[in-house]
């Protein structure tokens, strides 16, 4: 565990994945049928303690694409709304196409996904009513990620 000395950290716990016992393929059934005895998933979660850190005010150059795997960027977004995927996929994927060719210097931009997600208390997560994640989680595995961009860009 790191020390807190930094007035832009804090901890917190988090829940992982647990893995079923060697040899059990893992599932999830992303909607689950109400009515169904079958669980919705053989793994389980763990919480751990984590550091997590306030970038905000840590500079643009303090983390780059190229060594944490994402970038800080200061640029407001004109689009802000965030409640319609035509909306979304109208007006902020230009923007963000933009951005990202200026910062990175990619002459070409594809997006092949978004997720809304918003608390609806009361409700299940359900195809176009996503909830927050509730685990620190990856939605694909390096090779489905891979495959997706070959295939969303023609490539």
């Amino acid at each position: 565990m790191a020390v807190l000395d930094d007035v832009y950290c804090t901890t917190a716990k988090l829940n992982f994945y647990v893995a079923p016992p060697p040899g059990v393929h893992a599932y999830q059934i992303a909607y689950p049928d109400p009515n169904s005895t079958e669980p919705d998933r053989n793994w389980t979660l763990a919480a751990e303690g984590v550091v997590i850190e306030n970038l905000r005010g840590k500079g643009d150059d303090t983390y780059t694409l190229n060594t944490a795997g994402f970038q800080l960027v200061n640029q407001p977004a004109k689009y802000t709304t965030f409640t319609d995927d035509a909306e979304i996929e109208r007006l902020y994927y230009p923007e963000s196409v933009d951005l990202i060719k200026e910062v990175t210097g990619a002459s070409r931009v594809v997006f092949f996904d978004h997720t809304i997600r918003c608390r609806r208390p009361g409700q299940s997560d359900q195809a176009g009513k996503r909830q927050p994640s509730l685990q620190v989680h990856v939605d694909q595995s390096t090779a489905a990620a891979i495959a997706r961009v070959h295939r969303t860009s023609g490539k």
